[in-house]
């Protein structure tokens, strides 16, 4: 079961997206498509670590790959995915980016 916070990194230049969850500590990684207009994500999990070990990958349809925004600014998303699950993102670094390699960096 998920215990603590969520993060969920996208970045829309380059088509990446990662999530960490906290506990159990999973990192998980994805190429990311988005329609013309901006209102749906759909995300092609490539890669999962469980504390850093990776995992094999598993066709597995994630309750977040496919989601539906139905609200968005600068600051904050919410997002609906299958199931009817509400997804609310809260922008808390505007510097952070994803590389297309899927490793982390920051603008300066």
């Amino acid at each position: 079961k998920q215990n603590g916070p969520v993060f969920f990194s996208f970045d829309i230049e380059t088509q990446r997206c990662e999530i960490q969850r906290s506990w159990p500590a999973l990192v998980e990684r994805a190429t990311m498509t988005t329609t013309r207009d901006g209102t749906k994500l759909d995300l092609n999990i490539e890669q999962s670590k469980v504390l850093g070990i990776p995992l094999p990958q598993r066709n597995v349809e994630r309750d977040y790959s496919s989601l539906e925004v139905t609200y968005l600014d600068l600051d904050l998303a919410v997002c609906r995915g299958c199931d009817e699950t509400v997804y609310v993102f809260i922008q808390n670094d505007p510097s952070y980016r994803l590389s297309a390699d899927g490793t982390q960096k920051m603008l300066r």
